[in-house]
């Protein structure tokens, strides 16, 4: 009867757990992911800033990724006589470039991944790496400053490390220049596929 109780107690706890994990990811991930850079895995953004790039709006390279949002932003007011293609990914990455680049505010973010098998030859996107990943984040940015502070609990991975800290960074911007300290995704190049 002891061991009966202490598993109905166990159980109850883990049940509880998961259900509060649960509704508090569904709350976060309503948040906007904002921050100074524009992030890998988001391919129709890319597109669109590729299609602005070779139309002459962005004058700014846009093969390093993540790219700084204040350079692409600078080049968006522009008087470019545009196609109707055209016109449509400017306005995408104008608005898109509002959501992100809101300051002051804090944004949480959780992310929950599940895979049968992972992608070893990775694209732009955002895969999973491993089959299973459970991913927290908090994120500020200031007029000088910007932070992210990034968690990622991985089931079962191929190196061994259980607890990542992918994404995090922690940057501050004197003049043109932006000095940080991070452990993000970086892409060289044309490429579309890693």
């Amino acid at each position: 009867m002891h061991i009966s109780n202490r598993y109905f107690f166990l159980t109850s706890i883990c049940r509880r757990f998961f259900t509060s994990l649960a509704i508090l990811l569904l709350l976060v991930t309503c948040a906007a992911n904002a921050g100074p850079w524009i992030e890998v895995g988001d391919s129709q953004l890319r597109s669109d800033i590729q299609i602005l790039a070779d139309a002459g709006v962005i004058r700014g390279p846009v093969s390093t990724w993540p790219l700084a949002w204040g350079n692409i932003v600078n080049d968006l007011d522009t008087s470019v006589s545009l196609k109707p293609f055209e016109m449509a990914a400017l306005a995408r990455v104008r608005r898109e470039s509002r959501r992100q680049m809101v300051v002051g505010e804090v944004h949480l973010d959780g992310r929950i991944a599940l895979s049968d098998s992972a992608i070893e030859i990775r694209s732009f996107e955002d895969t999973p790496r491993e089959h299973s990943e459970i991913e927290l984040s908090a994120s500020w940015t200031g007029d000088n400053t910007a932070m992210n502070f990034q968690i990622t609990k991985v089931d079962d991975p191929l190196d061994g490390k259980k607890w990542r800290g992918d994404g995090s960074y922690f940057g501050i911007s004197v003049g043109n220049w932006m000095y940080s300290i991070s452990a993000q995704d970086r892409w060289w190049g044309p490429g579309w596929q890693g």
